[in-house]
């Protein structure tokens, strides 16, 4: 039967078949380089920044809430007319940062989870204000008091940007198992594909 065959058929045959692997090694590459940039994209485009946003909304809720108990301990309030300025300054900064973060959340969890963030920064920063505008006109005792409502949403802000901030790690270790993953199935498939078209 192999010997009907012509040489010309049998080296077409194996240049076809040459051409077939080429073309599914060329077409699985392709894929496989598409998944790791994708993952690679979700890390420098959304998981970074999301991260350091955290940070930093992280840093400016402490900053306003040192601020403040400065203000609650000054003994001329008259002369701290700079740090309420400050205090309303780094809430601008950090409600813009946290406008920025909001664009790169990308999980369902992450979302409840930033928006819980949100409730509870509105309350602090309203109750904050209340403060404020108490120790503006001097009034420490019920600006002081106000601090047994503010103290608790505070300490929530905190423990759920670490929450936020966790979950964005995860994510980001997931994508990079999933980029070696990814590239170590790539690898073997095309050597063994080398192989075979070596062996054909």
């Amino acid at each position: 039967m192999l010997r009907s065959i012509t040489i010309q058929k049998r080296l077409l045959a194996a240049f076809s078949a040459l051409a077939l692997l080429l073309a599914i090694t060329g077409i699985f590459s392709v894929q496989s380089l598409s998944k790791v940039r994708e993952q690679a994209d979700l890390v420098e485009s959304n998981l970074l920044p999301a991260i350091s946003y955290l940070g930093q909304v992280k840093s400016l809720t402490a900053e306003t809430r040192a601020m403040t108990l400065r203000l609650l301990l000054a003994i001329d309030i008259t002369q701290e007319g700079p740090t309420f300025e400050l205090i309303k300054q780094l809430n601008s900064e950090k409600l813009g940062i946290s406008n920025r973060y909001e664009a790169t959340i990308s999980m369902p969890e992450e979302r409840t989870l930033y928006q819980q963030f949100s409730n509870v920064d509105k309350q602090y920063t309203e109750f904050q204000q209340k403060a404020l505008d108490f120790l503006r006109q001097e009034e420490l005792g019920a600006a002081q008091d106000l601090l047994d409502q503010m103290n608790p949403l505070s300490d929530q802000m905190v423990s759920i940007l670490g929450q936020l901030s966790a979950l964005n790690q995860k994510a980001a270790s997931e994508a990079r198992e999933t980029s070696i993953s990814t590239y170590e199935s790539a690898k073997w498939a095309v050597v063994a594909l080398i192989i075979v078209a070596v062996v054909i």
